[in-house]
């Protein structure tokens, strides 16, 4: 994934959820023991809950280099 994104190669699954677009969707989980569930969050999570949609600065960025270059050639 890290390839079509042209990101640099992911060190883990949460160092890859630290470059998805929007903040809040950059959040896991998984089954723990006797029920209970483990949550891994790259951001805050009070943002979360706060009723927004929080980008991402690294894609932001990324992507007016991007776009820039595109329209500067």
């Amino acid at each position: 994934m890290h390839r079509k994104n042209k990101d640099r190669e992911y060190k883990s699954t949460l160092d890859a959820m630290s470059f998805w677009p929007e903040k809040q969707t950059s959040i896991g989980a998984r089954p723990y023991d006797r029920g209970h569930i483990d949550i891994f969050h790259c951001f805050n999570l009070n943002i979360y809950f706060n009723g927004h949609i929080n980008y991402n600065p690294i894609k932001a960025i990324k992507n007016l280099i991007t776009e820039y270059l595109v329209n500067a050639g």
